[in-house]
């Protein structure tokens, strides 16, 4: 049985449409450009449970999963400890409670038990984007079509893990790859991304210290056409085309495509990135040809 989802009355799905045609002589364009922004709360009655997790991704690197269905937030919530940074040297009797040393990672100890543990875990992120759009317009000059669309999500948080592999030391991968991850932890390097070199500085994978914005904007299509003057080819209308799909991503996220998951299209599960093979630039021709 699915559970029943309820929306907030306080909250609402927007939708923002804006067209627009222009015509003068051989010039005329058009435009659409759509927006879409939600928040959707769910409620979900899981019995004796107090929240659902997902499927595991990551054998060797976690026995448990980053998604999870809790009562009161989201489809694709985001469920780890909190990053708080280093360990600096002069928290070093603060880390020793902790059993760690400056250079480790350091979490918020939600429980206030002075050790990291599963009552340390807590909401951390949010898999569905707060605000998506699409803008497509279409340009035609004489014989000429000039087309673009261009998409975008806002606020969409993914969890990426191929990066973490590709920048710390972990028991079935040791070939550190990313030229980002030199910059560690040292007593006269104490502002560096990463923590300090080894299997001892308490790296924990169910955090937001790789949990990384996946917000972009992409040129999903552009595509020019020539149509062939009648004086030309009198005996059928032939359109030349070529066009390019996924050709311009913007984006800060920190892995090849923030848009893909490698959890197969799950709604609960999706904003994974355990090395997902990203959405391929493809470059094609044609030609229409009507009698």
């Amino acid at each position: 049985m699915t559970p029943p989802v309820q929306q907030d009355p306080a909250d609402s799905n927007c939708v923002h449409r804006l067209f627009g045609r222009f015509r003068h002589r051989d010039h005329r364009y058009e435009g659409a450009a759509i927006a879409f922004g939600a928040k959707l709360d769910v409620t979900l009655d899981l019995g004796e449970q107090s929240m659902i997790y997902g499927a595991t991704y990551a054998p060797g690197l976690s026995s448990q999963s980053p998604f999870i269905l809790k009562a009161g937030e989201p489809i694709g919530t985001i469920w780890g400890m909190k990053y708080l940074g280093i360990w600096q040297e002069d928290e070093a009797a603060e880390a020793a409670k902790f059993q760690q040393t400056p250079g480790d990672y350091k979490y918020q100890d939600l429980n206030n038990n002075s050790t990291y543990d599963s009552g340390d875990n807590q909401v951390i992120g949010n898999t569905n984007p707060s605000f998506t759009w699409g803008f497509n317009n279409l340009v035609s000059y004489k014989n000429f079509d000039f087309n673009l669309l261009f998409e975008g999500v806002k606020n969409r948080d993914v969890m990426n893990w191929a990066y973490m592999v590709a920048s710390e030391r972990i028991d079935f991968s040791q070939l550190i790859t990313l030229r980002a991850a030199k910059n560690r932890w040292t007593p006269d390097n104490p502002n560096a991304e990463f923590a300090k070199m080894g299997n001892s500085n308490r790296l924990n994978a169910l955090s937001s210290h790789y949990m990384q914005d996946g917000s972009y904007v992409k040129l999903r299509n552009v595509s020019l056409a020539y149509n062939i003057p009648k004086s030309i080819l009198s005996f059928a209308s032939v359109k030349l085309s070529v066009s390019a799909q996924n050709c311009l991503t913007l984006t800060k996220y920190k892995g090849y495509d923030p848009e893909i998951s490698s959890t197969s299209g799950s709604d609960t599960s999706s904003g994974m990135d355990w090395f997902a093979y990203p959405n391929p630039r493809s470059f094609s021709f044609g030609i229409s040809i009507v009698y």
